[in-house]
């Protein structure tokens, strides 16, 4: 899925083309959400290039079946930018960073406090 990943990384980089990442302040700097607001479509509320990206829980996943088959649970969301893509020939790397995002919304209502809506630490349990 090389052509396809490469592709549709650009066209998300290309939405907010001058984003960056400040190191320091761990922000996002430079996106067309902010002053002179040039986002291509309107209306967002942040980086385009801030994504979602679900965790699920992998030993369900296979022990229900695996691809095609198996349950996907969701245990958690955390936020990504993409900063860039990486990497040559037909395996693209989509290279970025954890970030947090101004809240989540649910389809029953109301929306989950900032300091909820995405990981903000990363722990390796064993």
């Amino acid at each position: 899925m090389a052509g396809p990943t490469r592709q549709g990384t650009q066209d998300l980089i290309d939405q907010d083309p001058n984003a960056d990442r400040d190191p320091i302040a761990k922000k996002v700097i430079n996106s067309c959400v902010g002053p002179p607001y040039s986002c291509s479509q309107p209306g967002f509320k942040q980086s385009p290039r801030i994504v979602a990206v679900p965790v699920f829980n992998t030993q369900e996943y296979w022990a229900t079946g695996g691809p095609g088959q198996g349950t996907v649970h969701i245990v958690n969301i955390f936020g990504f930018f993409v900063d860039r893509l990486g990497g040559t020939g037909g395996n693209p790397d989509v290279i970025g960073y954890l970030a947090t995002t101004i809240a989540l919304s649910s389809s029953s209502g109301g929306s989950v406090a900032r300091d909820a809506a995405f990981l903000k630490a990363i722990q390796l349990v064993r």
